[in-house]
């Protein structure tokens, strides 16, 4: 770049910064940003396991109560609660079946039940109870994250060619339709189905609305009144050449941000953004292969990414089985979140984005391992370490978040995100089988949390620092993020005293 060029950095200070135009648009995007996470979670309690036993007709009183006083001579007793799946069988005297007499050598199945509460799941609606149909139950949360999985690279892939704004609203659109359509569903196949499809358009709200804002939710169904209100990534209508639309946004914010912006520094900018390597083609994704540099940070990116979720959405689902007051400890292991979203904006400006990943990994590694070893009877003291340890790992989702939208060029920045994301739903994908472990033994799924946070931990010092470094919008540049040898020229606009420090998931919508 000559030293006449003009960058877009320099050209965003010049309209205004994190201006009115900025915050009306992050503005947009946070009044539906808590509506996103609904849809993705709400399978937890759909598919919860409930407390119930077997009825036994002639019994019971009216209503029928789980626990009533001969339950111990009829049903079979597990940890001092009635078997959910086993009764004793009636005892027969001269060839008649007495009522409520029971041989207690002998057991067999039922075939309809009493509940502890008046909850009601898909347990009951699709008659999924006993062990041998636990696996549908965790194979619901699978389904899930199969869709993302699958609808992440197209996504990602599209939102690159034809822009972030038409995705997200397709996208958020589409699953709403998906999610009305499942709530009539009839059977516990076409339920599975319809979970499928939503996630598979949902799969693009996550990635494509951090690229357009930073922000770490999505949009519902609103969001299709704010198409015209939404603006395209400037780098993206850059990065495709659009320059005439690029003109319009940035004259648009200039004037929003009561700022002006002249045709000459418009005409140096539209220079500065054609080089002789990138005029006149597009960056394709196997161009990463070509650089060691990039591959190496890709395959390690895509395995912390595939830790992390694990760990994050793992210690999400089984938190309604910490304790008989799930939604309690759902809704606490959710508010976590708050303080980590602080703690986040803190460390991820001050130590750094990879310090800040490793220590993340590492209190989470640390507290699960400490709510393995303190006793039952401290219900309290193991909350708490476990709620920490879901602190920790909820910072690394901001992180991994920032750093891989960071490290990677402009034209390949949604892809990338976005397939490093679909390696995380791997571990989504595993964490819903985490009750089917318990069977065998009850520590397990938070023992590999601990192993497998320490690996990530490990690994996440091998990432390059982005910290006060410029967004790269080729691969060269991408390769030069964490070499000491960059000049001053490649230094980032962060330190400008004229752009605000970045809040943790929101960060200015015009740097993408």
């Amino acid at each position: 770049m000559s030293p006449n060029s003009v960058s877009l950095d320099s050209i965003l200070i010049e309209i205004g910064g994190f201006g009115k135009f900025q915050r009306v648009v992050v503005l947009l995007i946070l009044i539906a940003a808590s509506t996103i996470n609904i849809p993705a979670l709400v399978w937890v309690f759909e598919t919860k396991e409930v407390n119930y036993r077997c009825e036994l007709p002639g019994c019971e009183s009216n209503p029928p109560q789980y626990k009533s006083s001969w339950w111990s001579d009829a049903i079979p007793s597990v940890d001092n609660t009635p078997s959910k799946c086993e009764k004793y069988k009636r005892l027969v005297n001269n060839n008649q079946i007495t009522s409520c007499e029971f041989d207690r050598n002998v057991t067999e199945h039922c075939d309809a039940y009493v509940y502890e509460t008046d909850e009601i799941s898909i347990v009951q609606d699709f008659n999924l109870h006993c062990e041998e149909n636990l696996w549908k139950l965790t194979l619901v949360g699978t389904i899930n994250s199969v869709g993302v999985f699958v609808g992440l690279p197209i996504s990602g892939v599209l939102s690159d060619r034809i822009g972030r704004k038409l995705i997200l609203v397709a996208s958020v659109t589409l699953s709403g339709l998906c999610g009305l359509i499942r709530s009539f569903s009839n059977s516990y196949i076409f339920f599975i189905l319809m979970q499928f499809i939503d996630s598979v358009f949902r799969a693009a709200t996550y990635p494509t609305c951090f690229i357009l804002d930073q922000i770490l939710y999505g949009m519902c169904l609103i969001v299709l009144s704010w198409y015209w209100l939404l603006p395209e990534s400037i780098r993206w209508l850059l990065a495709e050449k659009k320059y005439t639309d690029a003109a319009n946004l940035l004259k648009r914010i200039a004037k929003t941000n009561g700022t002006t912006i002249s045709e000459e520094k418009l005409s140096e900018l539209w220079n500065s953004s054609i080089t002789p390597n990138s005029a006149g083609r597009k960056h394709s994704f196997k161009e990463i292969f070509n650089s060691s540099i990039i591959t190496k940070r890709f395959i390690n990116c895509s395995i912390c990414w595939t830790i992390c979720m694990f760990c994050y959405y793992g210690m999400t689902f089984i938190s309604v089985n910490l304790s008989s007051n799930s939604y309690l400890d759902f809704i606490l292991t959710i508010l976590v979140e708050i303080p980590s979203s602080v703690a986040a904006y803190l460390l991820i400006d001050r130590i750094g984005r990879r310090y800040s990943l490793a220590l993340g990994f590492f209190v989470c590694g640390v507290s699960c391992l400490s709510f393995i070893c303190i006793p039952e009877d401290l219900y309290w003291l193991k909350l708490s370490m476990y709620l920490l340890g879901k602190f920790g790992i909820s910072i690394n989702v901001t992180g991994l978040y920032t750093l891989t939208s960071e490290m990677f060029p402009t034209p390949l920045r949604s892809s990338l995100l976005s397939i490093c994301s679909t390696f995380g739903r791997l571990g989504v994908m595993t964490a819903p089988q985490l009750p089917l472990l318990k069977l065998y033994w009850e520590p397990f799924p938070l023992t590999l949390f601990v192993s497998t946070a320490f690996i990530a931990g490990v690994l996440s010092l091998l990432f390059p620092e982005t910290m006060n470094t410029t967004l790269p919008d080729t691969i060269k540049e991408a390769e030069k993020i964490g070499k000491k040898g960059r000049t001053e020229s490649e230094s980032t606009l962060c330190n400008s005293e004229e752009v605000p420090k970045r809040i943790t998931v929101v960060n200015e919508v015009v740097k993408y």
